[in-house]
């Protein structure tokens, strides 16, 4: 479990065509994993990098669980973060599945408007589940830049 005190981390998959898919992005003050195997202690699906310089905290497991449980104000915390992580997680499914690439794109930049200055354009694509063609028409014919 990383916590991230500075910088930019990303979370992505490669598939059998070596095409990376960006899971989720984390920024300061924001948690990142591979959550199924933190959960499960078995080899990570994905990879985290950095993007720009970071500093993290980090933790295993067995003393992430410590931590939650000698400091009941921490597991509160922890409980309260992973419930907005995953209505997060929740919203960017229904988004995806729901909404035009377009209005991918729009609401993005709304809820992350530092992201996309400080993350490359093909990254923001793969995250959004686009080519990187598609995203540059899109945002000629926004107002998001």
């Amino acid at each position: 479990m990383a916590f991230v005190v500075s910088g930019c981390l990303r979370l992505y998959r490669t598939d059998e065509q070596a095409q990376e898919h960006i899971m989720r992005f984390a920024v300061e003050i924001w948690w990142i994993t591979d959550a199924e195997s933190f959960r499960t202690g078995l080899p990570a699906k994905g990879a985290i990098d950095a993007l720009e310089d970071t500093q993290v905290l980090l933790w295993s497991r067995e003393n992430f669980e410590r931590l939650k449980k000698e400091a009941p104000t921490f597991n509160a915390l922890e409980n309260q973060l992973a419930g907005h992580y995953l209505d997060a997680q929740v919203n960017r499914l229904y988004t995806a599945i729901s909404h035009s690439a377009e209005e991918r794109y729009e609401e993005f930049v709304k809820a992350f408007p530092d992201f996309y200055q400080r993350i490359p354009l093909h990254m923001i694509a793969s995250y959004l589940g686009l080519s990187r063609e598609t995203l540059s028409r899109i945002r000629k014919h926004t107002g998001f830049h």
